[in-house]
């Protein structure tokens, strides 16, 4: 799939139109149309900014893998060895399209909140 046609699915996906998503990134309001329109390509710094926005690697945005970025039991940081439940878990994560992924980590942060103890 071509960089215009992913970044429109994940614009589309997420409920935002060409202009807002062009403000968030903190480009002209055009921009995000002549990319999906295949008028002109991103930099690689516009790049990194989608997929840091969308919680996506560059190489899926530029088609150069079908996944969103599968994760090993050495990608811990530190040197740290993941279980195989931990790496299930995010690898599960690295599924969801960004609007679902957004609903989880809101979801996620509710539990934690509500769940929080005084320690005495």
């Amino acid at each position: 799939m071509s960089f215009s046609k992913i970044l429109r699915l994940l614009r589309t996906e997420s409920n935002i139109t060409q202009k807002e998503l062009a403000l968030k990134l903190g480009f002209c309001k055009n921009i995000v149309c002549e990319w999906e329109h295949e008028r002109c390509e991103p930099s690689i710094d516009a790049l990194k900014k989608i997929g840091a926005f969308f919680s996506v690697s560059v190489d899926y945005l530029i088609g150069n893998s079908d996944e969103m970025g599968n994760i090993s039991a050495t990608a811990a940081p530190m040197g740290e060895t993941l279980s195989s439940e931990d790496v299930a878990i995010l690898n599960k994560i690295k599924e969801l399209t960004p609007f679902q992924y957004k609903a989880l980590m809101i979801q996620l942060d509710a539990f934690i909140e509500s769940n929080k103890t005084v320690k005495v």
